[in-house]
């Protein structure tokens, strides 16, 4: 067996299958509503397409569009399944949207849509409470992770939280997070292979409560407060500025009839580990739909990287990532034949970078 298939087979063993960011329930929304007529039923489903435009593009204000007015007339063709859902306060009607058919309608309408294979935003919050700060997990201030959850899912933003196992406990405290102290926490995020950090503070004063944020991405760090009335007030303005800071990148116009492609060559692959973290950073990229292990030789991997967006948008994203470091562009390099006849240049659709440390 020829030494770079049986390296690429054995890594793809070592390695699990690894996955997008997804956020759990996009597409599925509740409205009340007062008896199962169809009357009723159509204009909750005309009502759950405002909510699904603002998930799947991030911008608040298509809600309310000559956009979304045009889907509203015939809101039934982006009804997947519905199910009536009595509860306590009263009558719901729990609707299940057909993501890909709603997409193409707003990519047909010129509107950018989120791209599918983003990475989570990973997300340090510490909350002051009775006189102490706690970082917000699993098992603390888990009620306050529910109403990060619940505002990210309105915008369409995945997030991931910190596991606070030993190893977060040691590297990053409450008082770092309180005090904006950002590059331990970017260390001990560096487990988690996610270009996206967000760190927040959230206090109570008096009747109100206020925030401070900071994010931190591949493009550099950017810092901004806010305040409400309540918990799940200022929690939705926070999702809603933190989306409105991640569509220009993540957010893309898809070419409905034509897929790119573009193969990276990259060197110094040289652990499961490494190999691993390379996937997770390509399968994240924007515009990237697909990701497809070519060959592993001398620990150089090479991908076939299918994209929806123009090549050109990637490259930009690839070149000036912390992952990736640019090695040669086309017409200069040397990688393998496809034949193993020797070596040849990069071609037009082909680009060649180092794994960072």
């Amino acid at each position: 067996m020829p030494r770079r298939l049986c390296c690429a087979l054995l890594l793809l063993v070592v390695v699990p299958a690894l996955e997008a960011a997804t956020v759990e329930n996009l597409l599925q929304v509740e409205v009340p509503v007062e008896d199962q007529s169809a009357e009723l039923r159509e204009e909750a489903f005309r009502a759950g397409l405002a909510t699904m435009a603002v998930r799947l593009t991030g911008r608040p204000e298509l809600a309310g569009s000559g956009v979304v007015a045009q889907l509203r007339e015939t809101p039934s063709r982006f009804v997947q399944r519905f199910q009536y859902q009595p509860g306590d306060e009263g009558l719901r009607l729990q609707i299940t949207y057909y993501g890909e058919t709603l997409r193409k309608a707003l990519v047909e309408a010129d509107i950018p849509v989120w791209e599918a294979n983003r990475p989570p935003v990973l997300v340090w919050l510490a909350v002051e409470r009775q006189g102490g700060r706690v970082i917000v997990g699993a098992d603390q201030a888990a009620d306050t992770r529910q109403l990060v959850e619940e505002a990210a899912l309105g915008y369409g933003l995945p997030l991931l939280f910190p596991k606070l196992d030993g190893t977060d406990r040691a590297a990053v405290t409450s008082s770092d997070i309180w005090g904006g102290f950002t590059d331990p926490i970017v260390q001990a995020s560096r487990r988690y292979d996610t270009p996206l950090i967000w760190v927040g503070r959230l206090e109570q004063r008096g009747g109100s409560w206020a925030a401070r944020w900071r994010l931190v991405t591949d493009d550099g760090r950017s810092a901004w407060s806010n305040s409400a009335g309540t918990q799940r007030a200022l929690m939705d303005q926070a999702a809603a500025e933190l989306a409105g800071r991640l569509v220009g990148q993540y957010a893309v116009l898809p070419d409905l009839d034509a897929a790119h492609t573009l193969r990276v060559h990259v060197r110094d692959v040289d652990s499961a580990e490494r190999y691993a973290r390379l996937e997770r950073y390509l399968a994240g990229v924007s515009g990237v739909a697909g990701v497809r292990l070519l060959s592993v030789e001398d620990n150089q991997a090479t991908y076939a990287l299918t994209l929806e967006v123009p090549v050109e948008r990637v490259l930009r994203d690839l070149e000036r990532s912390r992952t990736l470091i640019p090695v040669a562009a086309p017409g200069t390099g040397s990688v393998p034949r496809n034949d193993d006849s020797g070596q040849r240049a990069l071609g037009a659709d082909e680009r060649m970078f180092r794994l960072s440390p």
